[in-house]
């Protein structure tokens, strides 16, 4: 999941604000904190405006916040299992959210259930121009038109977990990662996989993992430059 993430390290809704001088330096101080949930919260991230915040609930629920006056918005109901993911789209219009069953599309303005496409799903990203929706999910990975919520590309057809899945800023590439430690990167021009490899010690792989692993492992067949190469996965705009 792209930009504005948060939430594969928090486990409740909360915004924080961090001193950072090269690393944090203490405890960052809790803004606000919300617990309207009857679950644990698996998953956070901002709106790309950073004006809303979504959260995703084991209560099968996903909410969305409004970060100036801390009011609930808009709640998402209809999933039958806890929410594993939920992101906006970048252009602010719509909202993606992930269960064990479906991948869920959203629209804001009025909270319509465009799309339910069937499969597991671990974790979803939104193509730059929020034309596609891409979805991480069990024993595969696919791409799916937000418009009427056809198939693009599906990937992948052995029995593993794609935790991981991301287009970069610029919308060249799409890169994922799965539970028994391995990574790739796609083309989308023509969706040519241009590297994959895996960690040598990891048996799952997270996304702070593959952008560590991006940094310091360029791929030589890819011929990107550093910084291009840090934003295929685009956890952190710049390395601290």
């Amino acid at each position: 999941m792209r930009g504005y993430t948060l939430g594969k390290w928090m486990v409740s809704a909360i915004l924080a604000t961090l001193t950072l001088h090269g690393k944090a330096q203490e405890r960052p101080d809790i803004v606000w904190m919300r617990g309207w949930h009857l679950g644990a919260v698996n998953f956070v991230s901002f709106s790309s405006d950073g004006q809303y915040l979504i959260s995703a609930s084991a209560d099968r629920t996903a909410k969305i916040w409004r970060v100036s006056d801390e009011n609930l918005v808009r709640t998402f109901v209809g999933h039958s299992s806890g929410v594993n993911c939920a992101v906006f789209s970048p252009d602010g219009n719509y909202a993606a959210t992930g269960d064990q069953n479906t991948l869920r599309v959203w629209r804001l303005s009025d909270g319509r259930l465009l799309h339910a496409i069937s499969g597991t799903t671990y974790d979803i990203d939104f193509f730059h121009n929020s034309a596609w929706v891409a979805r991480g999910g069990y024993g595969d990975y696919s791409v799916w038109r937000l418009d009427n919520g056809t198939l693009v590309r599906t990937f992948g057809s052995a029995p593993r977990a794609y935790w991981e899945i991301d287009f970069s800023a610029d919308g060249q590439y799409l890169a994922w990662g799965d539970n028994y430690g391995y990574f790739g990167v796609h083309r989308v021009s023509d969706w040519q996989q241009l590297y994959s490899n895996r960690h040598p010690s990891a048996d799952y792989v997270t996304a702070l993992d593959i952008h560590r692993m991006l940094s310091f492992w360029q791929p030589a067949e890819i011929q990107l430059d550093p910084a291009t190469v840090l934003s295929i996965f685009g956890m952190l705009e710049r390395v601290i």
